[in-house]
């Protein structure tokens, strides 16, 4: 994984190392969670092509602990769902992914903060 744009490095993948993994430490497409096979959680869907188009100024659903706030913000992207589940538990108790994590980890938030930011228009 890259460690995001500084210095002139490469934007992190993060639908490929973390949205697509099925590594249960580091992804969101294990069995059961986010993947289109076993039913999306939540309907979100990280695994399927195009998944900017399922999250760019898309409500997260009711169940998320997050409703009433887009999966990404246009303008204040920290402030999205996608971005607010890897770094904290303001949308509720248990809400911290990958589902299990205790303490947010640094490496997920920045790869997909990066990849977030270099995909808004």
């Amino acid at each position: 994984m890259s460690g995001g744009t500084g210095g002139g490095g490469t934007i992190c993948d993060a639908p490929k190392l973390h949205f697509e993994s099925t590594d249960e430490t580091l992804g969101c497409g294990t069995g059961g969670c986010h993947d289109p096979i076993s039913g999306p959680t939540n309907g979100v869907d990280l695994v399927s092509a195009n998944v900017w188009s399922r999250l760019f100024q898309v409500p997260a659903m009711k169940g998320t602990g997050c409703m009433g706030m887009n999966l990404v913000n246009a303008t204040k992207p920290p402030s999205g769902a996608l971005i607010k589940r890897v770094t904290d538990q303001s949308c509720g108790p248990l809400s911290l992914m990958p589902f299990g994590q205790l303490v947010p980890n640094q490496a997920i938030i920045s790869c997909i903060t990066d990849w977030v930011n270099s995909q808004l228009p």
